[in-house]
Formats: C-alpha cells, sequence, structure tokens
C-alpha cells in the first residue's frame, strides 16, 4: 500500500477494516517525506518489494497522484472512481496526465467508473 495520507489516522482506520493482512508493508508518506505523485515513492516500494513493473499494478482513485506515479514509472493503473468526476472528465484528466508524462497507449488506466473496487478483483 501506498498512501498520502498521515499514519496517524491511516493505520488506525486500516486496522479497523481488517485489511492489514492484504499488505506485505505500507507505505505512508508521513513516514517517508515523500508522497505521490513524486515517481521516487513508489520506486521505493518497488525496489524495496522487488516488484517487476510489468507485473505491477497501482489502484488508487486520484488521477492526478495515483494515475500519474504510475505512468512515470511505466506500470499500469487502474483509476476507481469515487463518484466525483463524470466519465468526459475523467478521460479528459488521463489524456493530459498522459501526454504530460508522455506515457505510451499501453500505460492507459482501467477505469472503474462505478466506483466499485470489487471490480478491480
Amino acid at each position: 500500500m501506498l498512501s498520502n495520507a498521515a499514519g496517524i489516522f491511516t493505520l488506525p482506520e486500516i486496522e479497523q477494516m481488517e485489511i492489514a493482512q492484504f499488505f506485505d508493508k505500507m507505505y505512508i508518506s508521513s513516514d517517508y517525506g515523500i508522497m505521490k505523485p513524486e515517481p521516487d515513492f513508489l520506486k521505493l516500494l518497488i525496489q524495496e518489494q522487488e516488484l517487476e513493473n510489468k507485473e505491477t499494478v497501482m489502484v488508487g482513485n486520484e488521477i492526478k497522484s495515483d494515475v500519474a506515479i504510475a505512468l512515470e514509472c511505466g506500470i499500469n493503473s487502474i483509476y476507481v472512481n469515487s463518484g466525483r468526476l463524470s466519465e468526459k472528465e475523467i478521460k479528459l484528466q488521463i489524456k493530459e496526465i498522459m501526454k504530460a508524462t508522455g506515457a505510451k497507449r499501453r500505460l492507459s488506466p482501467r477505469i472503474i467508473l462505478s466506483g466499485d473496487i470489487g471490480q478491480v478483483f
């Protein structure tokens, strides 16, 4: 897990939701002094966890941080719409991010328009 949230708030929520078991390690920006979309934050996770870019997928609900960092690092991503954006807005923002990062078309993120994280699985 890679999060920009403050650990003092995030870690208790993770424990309460009983999902900590699904993560090998949690990378919380307040612990590392670096935040998404800074590519070095995701690169740190990829390196420490010995992941392969082609086998790694970033799942997130923020285009400008989650999708952008994935594109910067050359990995696939899934954008889970949290209900704030229309499909048109999502596609426009993704197009802008892809252009800004110079990302290849094959890295165009999968979009879960409904916001249902269950569709990722």
